[in-house]
Order: C-alpha cells, then sequence, then structure tokens
C-alpha cells in the first residue's frame, strides 16, 4: 500500500477515483481538472489570435517607419504567420484532445512492467514512463514515485494521454 499511497500523493488521486478509473470512468473532481487544463489551451489560443494581426501590423508599421522594403517586409510577416498557424495548430490539438476526452468521460488503460527513463533537455531533465509500447512524459515528483521494473496499471484518457491515477500491481 505504501507505494500505491506514494502515487496517489504524486498523481493527486483519491481510491474512490482509482476504482472510477477501473470502472473505466473519469469523476467530477478528475473532470474538473481536466476542464482547467482545457481553458488554459482555449486562453492561450484566444491570446494568439488577438495578438498575431496586432503584431504583423507593428511589423507592416516599423516596416514603413525604417523605410525597409516590401519584400523584406514581407517575408518577416509571412514568417510570423506560419509561426502563428503552427501555434494555434499544436494549441487547437490540444484543447480538442480534451474536449473529446471530457464529453465521453472515458478512461484507458494499460497493465505491465514499467521501464523509466529520463533523458536530457535544453532546459533541463525530461522523464518518460514506458509500459509495453505505450508511454507518458511526465514532471520528476510522478516519475520517483514509480520503480522501474515493477508491474503497474495505469489509468489514462484516451485522447489527450493525460496520466490520472496508477497503482503498482503485485
Amino acid at each position: 500500500m505504501g507505494k500505491n499511497l506514494e502515487l496517489m500523493n504524486a498523481l493527486d488521486f483519491t481510491p474512490q477515483e482509482l476504482e472510477a478509473n477501473k470502472e473505466g470512468y473519469l469523476t467530477k473532481r478528475q473532470r474538473h481538472r481536466l476542464s482547467d487544463e482545457r481553458s488554459f489551451w482555449r486562453f492561450f489560443d484566444r491570446l494568439i489570435k488577438a495578438a498575431s494581426p496586432i503584431l504583423i501590423i507593428l511589423a507592416a508599421l516599423d516596416g514603413i517607419r525604417i523605410g525597409d522594403t516590401i519584400s523584406s517586409r514581407a517575408v518577416i510577416i509571412s514568417l510570423m504567420c506560419i509561426i502563428t498557424f503552427t501555434l494555434l495548430l499544436y494549441i487547437g490539438t490540444r484543447w480538442r484532445k480534451l474536449d473529446k476526452d471530457l464529453s465521453k468521460g472515458d478512461v484507458t488503460a494499460v497493465e505491465g512492467i514499467v521501464k523509466l527513463t529520463r533523458f536530457r533537455k535544453r532546459n533541463g531533465m525530461a522523464y518518460r514512463i514506458y509500459i509495453h509500447q505505450e508511454y507518458f512524459d511526465v514532471p520528476g515528483h510522478i516519475y520517483i514515485a514509480f520503480e522501474q521494473g515493477k508491474s503497474y496499471a495505469l489509468y489514462f484518457t484516451p485522447h489527450s494521454r493525460t496520466l490520472i491515477s496508477a497503482e503498482q500491481l503485485n
């Protein structure tokens, strides 16, 4: 029970939520947490949609002010549009996946031996948990709650692949 208590604390779930996840559904509190995450992505989406036209206009006005060539300014504005489109595509994908998870409320499970990996990224360490071909990128405090080579059941949302609970199996 000690390792499962550590998992509960790291992933912030209760025994009742674990039982609900085993039965294949999200609890009200888990839905609320996913809804908060979805709201974050929607806010970011709206922020970029509002800011990008303003930045494009400012870039054009700056080009006029400094006497830049039209072709040079067109390249800069094109790059801004490409970056904006790429960000909006990524953000839209994230919140749509969360929408699907919230509308269905399903929980998926995978069981097996855990393989823990960590690797260096530009901004620090990244942590990943593997079971078979499934993997989850997690923060360090969740990573250390697992033991290498032990058998676990991981419960997650199928579209956004958000890890919501776990238990060590005997």
